[in-house]
């Protein structure tokens, strides 16, 4: 078994690989914040996001929470569905589906 970058392990003959770009995941969990809400609108679910420590559990809590959140301009349904976007595309990234 060997390592990849940040020590996450990988299986051994090159099968497939455990490692998670969690950077990626955040970049790409951003760029769906910009879509929904536009690039300013967009800077406090990138904050959030941008502190999520590199786990599923805390991933799963950060796009929990920014249903919570208060955006002025946007209503709290397109925060819950902009967060419900941003779960089926977590889970795809970082669970493998």
């Amino acid at each position: 078994m060997t390592a990849a970058p940040g020590g996450a392990p990988l299986l051994a003959h090159g099968a497939a690989s455990w490692f998670v770009d969690y950077e990626q995941v955040k970049r790409e969990l951003m760029m769906i914040g910009v879509t929904w809400l536009g690039d300013g609108d967009s800077e406090p679910v990138a904050e959030l996001l941008g502190r999520a420590q590199p786990s599923i559990d805390d991933f799963v809590a950060t796009i929990d929470s920014i249903t919570t959140l208060e955006v002025e301009g946007h209503d709290s349904s397109v925060l819950r569905a902009m967060a419900l976007e941003m779960q089926h595309h977590a889970a795809e990234r970082l669970c493998g589906a």
